[in-house]
């Protein structure tokens, strides 16, 4: 394995990206790229397994290979689990059954990496009908409860050699979807610690966080200026508490991101 310092600049610059959704268009550009050793991580596109075993064939160096599993590995023969209904069990062999099913799926299609559990909690406000993109994936409103979800996942995960992220960090509420615009929360640095951060530090306590997904949410009580993705005052928040692990932004395909600075 080639050293940090021995990388040109184009396989530095490689590596902090994720190739993610690409078209049959682009599979030959992420495929010299790979050859180049220029690609750090792939959001694999895993309903076709042959570009999965190209890519796999051409990669000769550490890569992640990564998808979301929320509640399942997408091509499972399995139904999908949400996460709320997980937690209502409340028992530590539903976790651990569910984990270890989405580690053996997963890794039969060459993956490595998840971006998952989902840590955020579930607010009053929030419903189907307002966020289509909201509470199933989430645990529960009680933050210890999630970090107790997401410890026990995390650890099937570790044991199995299978990267997890916390996300979307630092988590609140925005009340929107925001795939379609930006969220917004008026939490100060505070209140995110005594709640919307609590499941982050308990999995940090329990060496159970190696890497968060950031959002692009916007806190203008911690950063006026900029979204959490792009403010070095909200990611601070994580370091400062001894997080020194990956940290992936949410895609900057989203409106969040577009909205305000384009493509």
């Amino acid at each position: 394995m080639f050293k940090i310092e021995e990388m040109t600049l184009e396989q530095k610059l490689g590596f902090v990206y994720c190739v993610r959704r690409f078209q049959e268009e682009d599979i030959e550009f992420t495929i010299k790229m790979i050859k180049k050793r220029a690609i750090g991580c792939i959001q694999l596109p895993e309903r076709y397994p042959e570009i999965c075993e190209r890519i796999l064939k051409e990669a000769d160096y550490p890569i992640l290979i990564i998808n979301d599993t929320e509640t399942g590995f997408p091509t499972t023969k399995l139904p999908p689990v949400p996460l709320m209904s997980l937690a209502a069990c409340g028992k530590k062999e539903y976790y651990q059954a569910y984990a270890k099913w989405v580690v053996s799926d997963a890794k039969k299609a060459g993956f490595n990496g998840t971006w998952g559990p989902v840590i955020d909690l579930v607010h009053v406000e929030e419903s189907l009908d307002k966020i289509p993109n909201g509470v199933y994936r989430k645990f529960s409103n009680n933050p210890y409860k999630v970090a107790e979800a997401a410890a026990e996942i995390a650890k099937i995960y570790k044991d199995n050699h299978y990267l997890s992220t916390g996300k979307h960090y630092p988590g609140g509420f925005s009340g929107v979807d925001t795939h379609m615009t930006e969220g917004w929360c008026d939490f100060t640095k505070e209140e995110l610690k005594k709640k919307s951060l609590i499941p982050y530090l308990e999995l940090l306590k329990k060496d159970l966080l190696p890497c968060i997904m950031v959002d692009h949410s916007a806190f203008p009580k911690i950063d006026p200026e900029y979204p959490a993705s792009l403010s070095k005052e909200v990611i601070d928040i994580i370091r400062e508490e001894g997080f020194d692990g990956i940290m992936f932004t949410d895609s900057f395909a989203m409106m969040g991101i577009i909205q305000k600075y384009g493509e």
